[in-house]
């Protein structure tokens, strides 16, 4: 072995199109790649010159070269998927949301501590530069006391009609946009502001049915195309958060005012701001979010650009560095992610607030 870590990915959709080279170039050795598919599953690894490919996740597992696991599956099958890899005594990368309810979230955070090994969700954005840089200046006392912060994210990927049933299309399985890209949104509000202790959501289904690709029948769509909620924080700061998969590709941004100022995460990833006592343009304090080892042919868009980062801080992690992984998203913040969208699917329900 050459020193390097090591890795073993469940997945070969987010896995196979960012993880792959985005690890690599971070330092990464990919020994194990899994796939519920046989004949794609070994295409990818061919494709990528992976040792090993599976079908069965328990083989990857436990396969002794696998220093971390990256679960990058649908969310009915995190939980069993990361109790089994813990119990194996690997490091686990967790896709998000956390899981399919906080007690599933809860039974993984537990696992975790008694594990005693990195066990993280991937809530990527947390490492881009610019959102750092946020980061700091909120803790430095740029905003003053929080009033209120809107977060938008508009996509499209779920417009087209015809688009085929598969299990994002079932709540069962947890799919659905509040989980999708929502749980990001949650992770960054608590993370910058705090924690959320009230929710008020409302979730619609625009398209109430796709055709299942396997039978050519159509099949109700249960899981969510549009997510609105507003939340209160323990400091009794507000936020308005929309998400949409119906819309156009314009991405996300973020718009924070308090006491003293305002700063604003515009849809590129810029990061501008101003105190209410100056006077001219807006300050910009942008942060470059591309890491020097991204590869060439993976987009410079945010979740891709944040994974190298990730990438290297885990690695650098596994090579002892004790704070490469600080800000990260724990199993815990997983599960209080999980618990702010339990929240918020109960407040659908009821109409009404509901504590967190």
């Amino acid at each position: 072995m050459d020193g390097r870590p090591r890795m073993g990915i469940i997945g070969v959709g987010w896995g196979a199109r960012v993880q792959i080279p985005a690890f690599r170039a971070a330092g990464w050795d990919i020994v194990a790649i899994c796939g519920r598919t046989p004949e794609k599953v070994q295409r990818i690894a061919a494709e990528h010159s992976i040792p090993h490919a599976f079908t069965d996740y328990r083989l990857l597992i436990n396969l002794p070269q696998v220093d971390l696991v990256s679960i990058v599956t649908p969310p009915a099958w995190h939980k069993e998927m990361a109790l089994a890899a813990l119990a194996a005594g690997k490091h686990v990368l967790c896709e998000k949301p956390t899981a399919l309810n906080a007690q599933e979230a809860r039974e993984m955070w537990q696992a975790a501590l008694v594990s005693d090994r990195i066990a993280l969700i991937d809530h990527e954005l947390r490492f881009l530069p610019t959102r750092r840089r946020m980061w700091e200046m909120i803790r430095e006392g740029y905003l003053g006391t929080l009033y209120t912060v809107t977060y938008t994210y508009r996509s499209s990927f779920r417009r087209n009609p015809n688009r085929p049933w598969t299990w994002w299309s079932d709540a069962a399985q947890g799919g659905g946009i509040l989980g999708a890209l929502g749980s990001h949104m949650v992770d960054a509000l608590r993370w910058w502001f705090g924690e959320i202790t009230e929710v008020c959501g409302h979730l619609v289904t625009f398209i109430p049915e796709r055709q299942d690709p396997k039978t050519g029948e159509k099949r109700p769509v249960t899981a969510d195309d549009y997510a609105a909620f507003l939340a209160r924080f323990g400091h009794d700061g507000y936020a308005e958060v929309s998400i949409t998969a119906m819309a156009l590709d314009t991405g996300q941004r973020v718009v924070a005012y308090g006491s003293e100022g305002v700063l604003i995460l515009d849809e590129e990833e810029r990061l501008w701001g101003t105190r209410y006592d100056e006077r001219g343009p807006m300050h910009d304090f942008t942060v470059s979010n591309r890491h020097p080892a991204h590869p060439a042919g993976l987009p410079d868009t945010p979740f891709p650009m944040a994974t190298v980062h990730l990438a290297d801080a885990l690695a650098r992690a596994l090579q002892g560095d004790d704070h490469a992984l600080a800000g990260a998203a724990t199993f815990e913040d997983g599960l209080h992610n999980q618990e702010v969208l339990d929240a918020i699917r109960q407040s659908h329900m009821t109409r009404q607030w509901q504590t967190v």
